[in-house]
């Protein structure tokens, strides 16, 4: 009983990596000062996730960059929001211990009927308010559609989403010299 109230709790960062620790079977993410359960995911949705790492890696490591599939993003110990996306990119030295980082350049979610909500609520809000952010993409794991915010050099967000549903499109990303095709993105996977 004690742990489920801990796990109810509102926690930091801090907290929650002891918290996640005390639980290595499952996967968390804290949300709003609350972890998470992250289910496993789908044949489709690891099969985008690494298409896109795979490309994301492939285009912007001459930049100084470097492609994360699973790793954190928070903004500091004490925040309360330490999501996984399936997919950042971030430029720069890196400590590679460290669980997460704060400056990602772009985040993608691949969206799942569980976390559909969240990806496109709480966690979109959250993710545009970190400066470093540049691009934000929402990917269907269902069918061929990815939704794309950007944010211009003066940091004004897109007022919506850029959606590209055609396997012909490309989801280019300025800020780290990328540009994805969705026939790439998509590779591999299979609709109902």
């Amino acid at each position: 009983m004690a742990e489920a109230a801990q796990a109810q709790a509102m926690m930091n960062v801090a907290e929650y990596l002891s918290f996640a620790d005390a639980h290595p079977q499952q996967r968390f993410e804290l949300l709003a000062g609350i972890p998470v359960a992250m289910a496993p995911a789908t044949i489709n949705h690891s099969q985008i996730a690494g298409n896109i790492d795979a490309a994301c890696r492939r285009q912007v490591r001459d930049r100084g960059c470097q492609s994360y599939q699973g790793a954190g993003v928070a903004s500091a110990d004490e925040a309360s929001f330490l999501p996984q996306p399936d997919v950042m990119v971030r430029c720069g030295p890196v400590d590679g211990r460290r669980r997460w980082v704060s400056d990602p350049i772009v985040v993608m979610e691949v969206l799942s009927p569980s976390t559909m909500a969240d990806d496109r609520g709480y966690k979109l809000t959250t993710y545009m308010d970190f400066q470093s952010l540049r691009h934000l993409a929402l990917v269907d794991q269902d069918e061929v559609r990815v939704e794309h915010w950007a944010r211009s050099d003066q940091g004004v967000w897109s007022e919506g989403p850029e959606v590209l549903n055609s396997l012909e499109s490309r989801l280019v990303l300025t800020a780290v010299g990328a540009d994805l095709p969705l026939s790439e993105i998509y590779a591999g996977v299979t609709f109902r």
